[in-house]
């Protein structure tokens, strides 16, 4: 064991072998996490429900006969673990690079996006395409069982969405429109929609669009799936002045 870092009863030590640490002082309490409702915590929930994910992924420790952490192939001991993971893989990087802004904000983790390797894709909605094509994925990934376990009631029911402030609710329709969302020119206007397979949520986000004054419809698609769309220019401006895009590629739709 070697000193590493802290004087007095809060001295830290260090194995030259296995690089743990350890403290035979007094014990430094945990820094609980302070769950802020604020734009980012509602930005964040609402990229959970569309392009994102939140769940928990099992995973393994390995070990060998002198407690030191191995590859698979040399471990005499396997423990199981859970990884508590927020995950985002989409082909926009400042989609990536807003989403991890947001993760800094409320949780106060650093987490930067990454280039990963994609299959390529053969087929679209079930049509098979002439050549296939390997996009471009920018992936955003961190593990948090605390943040796992204070974010899933807000996943579960949104009845305090409902009473949160303008500005959760504002951050909420951001991310689910960043995520779930476009807008699309038609003849003479703009058409800003939102699907999603789940008809309750779109009722929440409809009922949201109305306290800025935006009405909106919802209809089943060939695909099964609903969508909320709305094109009175009207309501297209408010919502490109008041909520709109935080990824470039949909946002410059809107400023045509």
């Amino acid at each position: 064991m070697i000193r590493y870092g802290g004087p007095g009863t809060n001295q830290t030590w260090k194995c030259k072998k296995c690089g743990k640490h350890k403290n035979h002082g007094k014990k430094i309490p945990k820094k609980q996490a302070k769950l802020e409702y604020n734009y980012s915590l509602g930005y964040i929930i609402g990229v959970i429900l569309g392009d994102g994910s939140m769940g928990k992924s099992k995973d393994y420790w390995y070990f060998n006969d002198k407690n030191q952490q191995v590859p698979k192939a040399q471990a005499t001991r396997i423990i199981p673990r859970y990884r508590h993971l927020f995950q985002l893989q989409v082909i926009d990087k400042d989609f990536t690079e807003e989403y991890a802004k947001h993760i800094k904000i409320l949780m106060g983790k650093t987490t930067k996006p990454y280039l990963i390797k994609n299959k390529p894709v053969t087929e679209i909605a079930g049509n098979k395409l002439k050549k296939p094509y390997s996009p471009t994925i920018y992936k955003v990934q961190f593990s948090s069982e605390e943040w796992y376990h204070i974010l899933k009631p807000l996943l579960e029911n949104f009845d305090w969405l409902k009473n949160a402030n303008r500005e959760v609710k504002r951050g909420f329709l951001v991310g689910l429109y960043d995520s779930e969302g476009g807008a699309h020119p038609e003849k003479y206007r703009i058409r800003v929609h939102l699907t999603n397979k789940n008809r309750d949520l779109l009722e929440l986000v409809r009922g949201l669009l109305k306290e800025y004054e935006i009405e909106s419809g919802i209809y089943l698609n060939s695909q099964n799936i609903y969508r909320l769309s709305f094109g009175k220019r009207a309501h297209v401006n408010i919502f490109a002045n008041n909520l709109g895009f935080s990824i470039k590629r949909k946002q410059n739709i809107l400023g045509k």
